[in-house]
């Protein structure tokens, strides 16, 4: 996809006075005007708008198997900037049916200190249900499975990211092992894009995890909202 016929349809429209700022990540593009991605990310135009396009990217060889997500891209001061991740769903009410779900990215304020923790992923604050406690082997499964993901992402990929980049990203699990929703998604200034991506997807590709058990279902409910975060070594 070439860049000028992106803002040639992007820019024309483009209004002034632009929204209330968003994270400063901006699509690749070669040296000869293409749009560009990690290797082995198929891409295909969706949508275009006055206001940006909207990108399908395929992966086939990812850890969980194939992977399809969506990334869109509005104009902002000029620029064609990444705004939000799009990932598929499934509806079990409604047969042969399935919606896309739109997690926005947002860049949060520069930590009072730096990280404790670098290099893993690290589930707790407020967020986490002190129920779970009586439940460690299942959500150790859950974690090893979103780790190696994550693991897998960060070496064949070559993320661009630095030593204590941050993501934490919110989501909602069922007891069908299904994430229903990734509710917020928050990472450290200057975190690359593709680093951001990469720490949504290790949550939501290995879906669905195991189905709850009876008595977890009694303990927990129907769901579980969770809060995971991501340090880069």
């Amino acid at each position: 996809m070439r860049r000028s016929a992106i803002f040639a349809a992007a820019l024309t429209f483009a209004v002034a006075g632009a929204a209330a700022a968003i994270p400063p990540l901006q699509p690749k593009f070669d040296p000869a005007g293409n749009f560009t991605h990690e290797p082995g990310v198929a891409l295909s135009l969706v949508a275009i708008s006055p206001t940006g396009v909207t990108l399908e990217c395929r992966r086939a060889d990812g850890p969980a198997g194939p992977s399809v997500w969506r990334e869109r891209y509005e104009v902002r001061d000029g620029k064609l900037m990444f705004v939000s991740v799009i990932t598929e769903h499934d509806v079990p009410a409604q047969a042969a049916h399935t919606e896309w779900q739109e997690t926005m990215v947002s860049e949060a304020p520069p930590p009072a200190t730096s990280p404790a923790k670098v290099g893993g992923t690290d589930l707790r604050g407020a967020a986490i249900d002190p129920r779970w406690k009586t439940y460690p082997e299942y959500m150790q499964a859950v974690l090893h499975r979103i780790q190696t993901t994550w693991d897998h992402e960060r070496i064949t990929q070559k993320l661009n990211a630095k030593s204590g980049d941050r993501v934490s990203v919110k989501f909602v699990l069922d007891a069908h092992g299904q994430i229903t929703r990734v509710s917020g998604v928050e990472f450290s200034p200057g975190t690359a894009d593709a680093a951001v991506r990469a720490c949504i997807l290790a949550i939501t590709s290995p879906a669905p995890y195991p189905p709850w058990t009876d008595p977890m279902i009694a303990t927990l409910g129907g769901d579980q909202s969770l809060s995971l975060a991501f340090y880069y070594p």
